[in-house]
């Protein structure tokens, strides 16, 4: 989860220095299995890699996306309650009604200010169904979660939709399964008149070539030891 510290070491390759895993600081199993949503070291391993990717490419990993906007949802109910002064006394005959926000953040933040449930395609009946599964474990390069936010404007919480790339899964590029997720979480939130905020961090189009046809193409290299050199035809 974002911003939910665990002590653990680093265990760097010695040739390049990335990361390799990461392992428990005091040698116990609790530090690395009590995160809530990876049940292993080594998911918690992959999950940290994914996000030190993500930061790599100057971006966000897409599963901190829901704790960010926690994080911002909360310090939003902290300033509304601090800017909670008494309202002045209107010299007319008319009393300014306290804003929504106000009463509000009067009454105190809920205790529970926002939830998040993932989305994923069941591709079998092209439809997305709202799914709990541990972070990471996606198999296309594109996310979107149903969310409900309580703010001091609307303390009793409106929904959403929030869609984005992975950024970490093939640069975040568009293919066929990407292209009908998205069309999918669109219409997910259109046809229920919902919010869809769109995160965008991706490489355009990904353009590849059919793996049956790579052995059938010829080529002509300049040095066939380098194919750096290019190739004649």
């Amino acid at each position: 989860g974002f911003l939910k510290p665990k002590l653990v070491r680093e265990i760097p390759d010695p040739v390049t220095g990335y990361p390799l895993r990461w392992e428990a600081a005091d040698g116990a199993q609790s530090a690395i299995t009590d995160h809530p949503h990876v049940v292993d070291h080594v998911q918690l391993s992959q999950y940290q890699a994914k996000r030190v990717a993500a930061r790599r490419a100057g971006s966000s990993y897409a599963y901190d996306l829901p704790g960010m906007l926690h994080l911002a949802l909360t310090m939003k109910w902290i300033n509304a309650s601090s800017s909670d002064v008494p309202a002045v006394k209107a010299t007319g005959s008319r009393k300014r009604s306290p804003s929504p926000g106000r009463k509000a953040a009067a009454e105190g933040m809920p205790k529970h200010i926002m939830k998040a449930v993932e989305l994923v395609m069941d591709w079998n009946k092209m439809e997305l169904v709202e799914t709990e599964r541990p972070e990471g474990s996606n198999d296309i390069g594109m996310l979107a979660w149903k969310m409900t936010m309580k703010t001091p404007e609307y303390p009793l919480g409106r929904d959403l939709i929030l869609i984005s790339n992975d950024v970490t899964f093939q640069a975040g590029s568009f293919g066929v399964k990407e292209d009908q997720f998205f069309q999918k979480a669109s219409e997910f939130a259109r046809v229920r008149g919902l919010p869809r905020i769109y995160v965008s961090c991706n490489s355009g189009a990904r353009v590849g070539l059919v793996e049956e046809l790579k052995p059938l193409f010829k080529v002509k290299w300049l040095d066939p030891a380098d194919c750096n050199k290019g190739f004649e035809y």
